[in-house]
């Protein structure tokens, strides 16, 4: 849809995009995002495994209290401008890698990052607005299972429809990809 867009729209965007970069890299922002300017500008043109599950949630009548459909699609289409990582999203940023690295300590669990990126850059063919930036792909026991982590502020009881939906796309462009998923796992940080 990029060529159907207003230049202006377009460079408004990019520009705010390198500029939030710029500060990230030089420590005078106090959010950041993980992902590169590539992958950004690569989101534009599908709905990621962070987004679907409202997109689900909306149109079983469920609210999200992170954001809504209208407000990913204006994104999309460069109606609204990026906004900052909120608080809770910056503290799963932050803490994302502790999170990892003691799951795969306390499991003897081993990264495969190399299928991890391939399920990064893989663009199906049948559905190319489907990606998907796992957290995680590994091996246990066995057996390849793709795994997100969350830090979220109260333990979790439950698996929200937004968690179970992230990694069941995930799963989606790994299996779209040739890789064969076993299993999805939710690694939450309790710190309490």
């Amino acid at each position: 849809q990029i060529a159907h867009l207003p230049l202006e729209a377009r460079n408004q965007w990019l520009n705010h995009q390198i500029d939030r970069l710029q500060q990230e890299s030089t420590g005078s922002s106090e959010r950041s995002s993980s992902l590169s300017l590539t992958r950004h500008i690569q989101r534009l043109s599908g709905f990621g495994a962070s987004e679907i599950g409202v997109l689900v949630g909306e149109r079983r009548g469920e609210y999200s209290p992170f954001t809504t459909a209208r407000e990913i699609c204006a994104a999309k289409l460069l109606r609204a401008l990026p906004p900052p990582p909120t608080g809770p999203m910056q503290r799963g940023l932050e803490l994302e890698p502790h999170a990892r690295r003691l799951f795969l300590h306390q499991t003897g669990a081993r990264a495969l990052a190399d299928l991890r990126q391939a399920v990064v850059t893989h663009r199906s063919r049948r559905y190319p607005w489907l990606l998907a930036t796992p957290d995680d792909l590994i091996t246990l026991n066995g057996k390849t299972l793709v795994v997100d982590y969350k830090s979220p502020a109260d333990p979790l009881t439950t698996v929200s429809l937004e968690h179970a939906c992230q990694l069941h796309q995930a799963a989606l462009v790994a299996e779209d990809q040739g890789l064969r998923i076993d299993g999805l796992v939710l690694v939450a940080l309790n710190l309490r």
